[in-house]
């Protein structure tokens, strides 16, 4: 709040706006700033009295509040993997911010000055550039954890089926449950499901902590819903004294065929993504470049005008494209890292 009350301040002072106006320009930035810093720690100003309406500040943070709730910013943080404090995301939050803010200022505001717009102008670019900055430097972080947390669920979902297979051989033969989970862990190649389960063994044998509830915490914090469903369905069946070579016989071909629908739609999707490749990235190119270089043969006088025009096609819109469709593709079908 302080730092956007300077920089407001000094921004106002410079452009000649007097100082009374200036100072009320910047108390109100220091307000603004200080309700989004509450926002993102999802905390309140103050507590509302009863029956009085909220203020407009107050209006304004709601949004991000619900956002960057702390119990929806822990959740995400341990679907993540990120086994950290929240207020460490709340810090990164704040000086991802601060930097977006600081970058978007200083790129709108040179395009102002090399631009040579007016004073005014190049101010009001300078703003948006900080708010937009400001936006995508505090979402950015929120984003990432979403993400990871998607592409956690889908690698848990692919080692689904060797742990159930495995349950299944070991509890047939005999080996009872703990021993049988045990082992199939053991079997389970590295990934974020080996972790989990082991991190459900560790509670269970070195805390002290019964299995089940070990189990049930690994169903709450797993990014995955075929997860959360298979360890759910595995507590009734140990309730109920169901058969489990029978139940995981059942998940596991639930398993399949959840994985082979998903393939299905995969397969669909890439189609569709390549029949988009192929439209954007090449005919539409070639025919835009065909038109111009005609077109520039043809009216001596614009040649200039159309060798601009092909090479932004060649170095702004294919590249873009590219990217575009990059991120289409990893939308699609996540890399992970």
């Amino acid at each position: 709040g302080v730092a956007a009350a300077a920089i407001l301040a000094a921004l106002s002072l410079s452009l000649g706006i007097p100082a009374l106006p200036s100072l009320v320009l910047a108390a109100a930035a220091f307000v603004d700033a200080f309700v989004a810093a509450a926002a993102l720690r999802g905390r309140a100003l103050a507590p509302p009295r009863p029956g009085a309406r909220r203020s407009a500040l107050r209006r304004r943070g709601a949004l991000l509040a619900r956002l960057f709730r702390e119990d929806r910013v822990r959740r995400l943080m341990d679907a993540s993997g990120m086994y950290m404090p929240v207020e460490y995301f709340y810090g990164v939050a704040g000086r991802s911010a601060l930097s977006g803010a600081i970058i978007g200022a200083a790129a709108l505001g040179a395009v102002g000055l090399l631009g040579r717009y007016p004073p005014l102008a190049s101010a009001a670019m300078a703003a948006s550039g900080a708010l937009l900055g400001l936006a995508v430097g505090a979402a950015a972080p929120y984003a990432y954890i979403s993400y990871r947390s998607s592409s956690r669920s889908s690698r848990i979902e692919q080692d689904l089926s060797t742990w159930a297979a495995a349950m299944m051989a070991y509890v047939s033969s005999g080996v009872p449950f703990p021993e049988a989970l045990r082992r199939s862990v053991a079997a389970l190649r590295t990934g974020p499901l080996r972790r989990e389960l082991e991190r459900a063994l560790r509670d269970s044998e070195v805390l002290g902590q019964d299995l089940r509830t070990s189990l049930l915490a690994t169903a709450q914090r797993s990014p995955s819903q075929l997860l959360r469903e298979i360890i759910v369905g595995l507590m009734d069946a140990l309730d109920s004294g169901k058969d489990l070579q029978e139940y995981f016989r059942e998940s596991l071909t639930y398993i399949l065929n959840t994985r082979r629908n998903y393939l299905r739609k995969l397969v669909n999707d890439v189609s569709l993504a390549a029949e988009l490749f192929v439209a954007l990235f090449v005919v539409t190119p070639l025919l835009l470049a065909i038109m111009l270089a005609v077109m520039g043969s043809m009216s001596v006088g614009a040649q200039p005008y159309y060798a601009e025009l092909l090479a932004v096609i060649a170095f702004v819109f294919i590249p873009l494209v590219g990217i575009g469709y990059l991120l289409l593709v990893d939308s699609i079908y996540p890399r992970w890292w």
